[in-house]
């Protein structure tokens, strides 16, 4: 019977843990989606803007060619040759409007078109510019997308492999622990090797109890080191091998988060955020318990970072924890 309530309990755990995983891909999806609504916005701005930049040069230039003489004789005036200028009394028409002159304001005519393309050449310069702008931001936009689709993926398939670990945790209680008069809070002793969350369960209850031999109580904390070797001589050194790799692996997953350099640091709490969720209460206080030893002062730095411990609760493990954790506070709530 208690085979068939853990089978269902982890049934309804792992369905839990997929409801998860799809609300947070659906959340992801939701984010790219509202990424991409700017590039897309500003495309279309700049096709508007072009049209209507090509627009108006086409419509100056079709004025232009159909309205050449009113324009020419607006800002410079008529043009004549010498005969018509000849006057009635013989003298020479050149003293009048001399050819010259005509040639020189055709001339200036001309040359004040050379604004004109220099005004054209440095709007084509810009949208080359702007073209370039707007495709750099476009391939950083679709850079990130693919990286948050990479992590998404690494990071969903790394839990994954963090609950197979986890399934995999053997874990027998000490013989100095059987032989001893020390009684457990709940349950009985037993010799058998245990698995998966029970087997977390059990270096819980093990780990209480002689704590709380040690004088240990919810108001006075055991020394850091005292701590550390029960729980080194106790657990850690008899089933290194099952219990090593997990505690890496929630290492690998956290230093992945916190190393992304993509991942703002909002983001960055969010995914530790989904990370906590997916560990329970008693292995979240295993994990604590290592962060004690020396040799995990990397781990400990990254679990303080992204306030793991933030929501653990009972009567005792809050205070055991706390020799390491200074800003962790015992809570009321039941163990």
């Amino acid at each position: 019977m208690g085979n068939a309530f853990g089978h269902a309990s982890l049934n309804a755990y792992k369905n839990s843990t997929m409801s998860i995983f799809k609300s947070s891909e659906q959340q992801g999806a939701a984010r790219r989606r509202k990424m991409s609504e700017f590039p897309l916005f500003s495309y279309r701005a700049i096709i508007f803007v072009s049209l209507l930049i090509f627009a108006a040069i086409i419509f100056f230039w079709f004025y232009w060619a159909t309205h050449t003489d009113r324009i020419f004789q607006t800002w410079i005036g008529e043009v004549s040759t010498p005969e018509e200028n000849a006057p009635a009394d013989g003298k020479p028409a050149a003293a009048i409007d001399p050819p010259a002159s005509a040639l020189q304001r055709l001339s200036q005519w001309g040359g004040s078109f050379g604004a004109f393309s220099a005004l054209f050449g440095a709007l084509g310069f810009t949208a080359i510019i702007a073209t370039l702008l707007f495709q750099g931001t476009a391939l950083r936009i679709q850079q990130r997308e693919l990286h948050m689709d990479r992590f998404d993926a690494l990071f969903f398939r790394l839990i994954d492999l963090l609950h197979g670990v986890r399934d995999g945790l053997r874990y027998r209680f000490s013989v100095d622990f059987m032989e001893s008069p020390i009684q457990l809070d709940r349950g009985a002793k037993t010799d058998l090797m245990v698995t998966g969350k029970i087997a977390i369960l059990f270096v819980v209850r093990e780990m209480r109890a002689w704590i709380k031999s040690g004088g240990g109580t919810k108001d006075k904390a055991l020394p850091k080191d005292e701590v550390t070797k029960i729980f080194d001589d106790r657990v850690y050194s008899r089933f290194e091998s099952d219990f090593g790799p997990y505690f890496r692996l929630v290492e690998t997953i956290l230093d992945k988060i916190d190393g992304d350099p993509v991942l703002s640091e909002s983001e960055k709490h969010s995914y530790a955020a989904l990370f906590r969720s997916q560990i329970e209460s008693h292995a979240l206080f295993v994990i604590g318990l290592r962060c004690f030893m020396q040799d995990a002062e990397s781990l400990k730095a990254l679990m303080e970072k992204y306030e793991m411990f933030g929501d653990l609760y009972g009567e005792l493990r809050p205070r055991i924890l706390s020799a390491a954790f200074p800003g962790l506070a015992a809570d009321t709530a039941p163990a």
